[in-house]
Formats: C-alpha cells, structure tokens, sequence
C-alpha cells in the first residue's frame, strides 16, 4: 500500500477503526505513512456516498438568509466541500457579494438570491479566477489530493489565498484515545494530514505555507472520550459529560485544549496557502 501523499510503502502504524456517525459500527483500516506520517484509510469503499447522505450534517440548510445586508465587498470566494452553503450565508451576511460553492455530494444546485451560487460538481469541474478559497473541514474527505491542489491552483488568482481547515495528525486527543479520536470518522475521513504531510502536498503543486493557526475544541476530548463509551456521534450531549466528570476535571480540559493549542498539538488547525 502506497501513501497517498508521498507514495512511501512503509506502514508506521495500522489501526482499525469503527463508523460512528451512522452508526454502523462497521471497522475500517487505517494507516500512518512512515515517511510524511499522513493516517490514512487503507481502502476506500466502493459506496463511500452512502456514508453520507442528504441527513449528513454539513446538507442540513438550516436558514435561509434574505440579501438585506448591503453589498460592500465583491471579492469573489469560492467554498469547496460547502454542503448545504452555511458558511456562505454567514458571508453574505457580513457584507460579501460574490459567492460561490461546491460540493459532488448534493442533491441539485442551490442559488440563495443573486448573490450565492452552489453547485453540485467537484472542484475539478469548478471554473473562473478567486481571490479566496475556503476548504472548511472537507480537504480530508477528498480520495484524490494531489488532483485537488491542482485544481485549486488554477482556480487561486495570482496573489490569492487558500485557506484549508482541517482535522491533523498527531495530537493530544490521538494521544489518549487511539482508535476512538472522533476525527478519525471512518470511513468519511480519507487522510488526516500530518505537518510534514501537509508540507509536502503543498510544495509539490507549487505553494507555500504562510500561516498555520491551531484551533482545537475541547470536544476532541469529549466526544473521543465518549466514543470509547460506545456512544454514537448524534447521541452525544454534553449532559452525558458532566455526569461523568466533575465541572474541575471539564475546565482542565478545556484550559488543556487552550495550551495544546499554543503547542501546535491539538486536533485541528488552518492552513493558509499562496501561490509559490
């Protein structure tokens, strides 16, 4: 098995890992790349999509927002891996003007107004120029990365901005919970990238790194600490917490989340990206 980063064929480690969204509670394997130590699934199902599905959270369209906001910034931004157009909305209502998103796994196209335009394509199938481009926790969905970073390169205008929030690899949660980090989420989750893996995906389709901001929640320590209870992703509520820890052990939690954070150590970070 090969790396779907750096193609290195050596295993550092290899674990199984339930579907706990769903939840079928069916096992997936996954691995770490001993050289850019990207975890990684071993295999991607052949029915990936129906992992999904129109109940999945991010095609919830929760609120539609009526263009009431005045227009004062028509920079164009396009939202890859939007879902239902959440983020978007948020956009326009502060002010933005020029939207755009994708996401393959939608059921048709959506317009909200004249000023947000989702369709349902990849990002290969995306085209103009965008002076941003946002990928909020959808880069570890992608089977194909390197593909990606190339569209995205073509898609990014000369002094643009990529920015893709991610969940990363290795990190306290990982740490204390193995198996039972809730970011791993088999099998929706291809690769968890590492620094070094991010590195060097980047590098090799021509950007540089400019910033990497690390902004963890303490929920990669509560829902993971859940999951090791057997609890399903949408039968969790904090309730199930506090009864199990004291309200001293949930604020050393979340100050520890604030200093793993500090340490380029927790669960999840921005990477911000620019052409070379």
């Amino acid at each position: 098995m090969k790396c779907r980063i750096c193609g290195c064929e050596t295993i550092e480690t290899e674990i199984s890992v339930r579907e706990m969204m769903i939840p079928t509670r069916e096992d997936f394997l996954y691995f770490e790349c001993a050289n850019c130590h990207c975890m990684q699934i071993k295999e991607v199902p052949d029915n990936l999509d129906d992992y999904y599905g129109q109940n999945y959270y991010s095609f919830q369209n929760k609120e539609i927002l009526p263009d009431e906001t005045p227009v004062t910034d028509m920079t164009p931004i396009l939202d890859v891996g939007c879902g239902a157009g959440e983020f978007l909305k948020k956009l326009r209502a502060a002010g933005y003007g020029n939207l755009y998103g994708c996401d393959p796994f939608l059921q048709n196209d959506i317009a909200y107004g004249e000023n947000i335009h989702i369709y349902k394509k990849t990002v290969h199938e995306m085209t103009g120029q965008y002076d941003k481009i946002f990928l909020n926790d959808s880069f570890e969905h992608v089977t194909d990365p390197h593909e990606v970073m190339e569209s995205l390169k073509r898609l990014l205008s000369a002094k643009g901005i990529v920015r893709i929030a991610i969940p990363v690899y290795p990190n306290i949660a990982y740490d204390m919970f193995g198996a039972n980090w809730y970011q791993l989420d088999a099998p929706r989750h291809i690769c968890l990238h590492s620094g070094e893996s991010m590195e060097y995906l980047v590098k090799e389709h021509g950007f540089n790194i400019v910033d990497i901001t690390y902004d963890s929640h303490s929920s990669q320590i509560f829902r993971s600490y859940l999951y090791e209870k057997d609890v399903p992703f949408w039968e969790q509520k904090m309730e199930m917490i506090r009864q199990e820890m004291s309200s001293e052990e949930i604020n050393e939690i979340c100050q520890m989340t604030e200093e793993v954070n500090e340490k380029s150590y927790g669960d999840h970070a921005v990477f911000s990206l620019m052409h070379a």
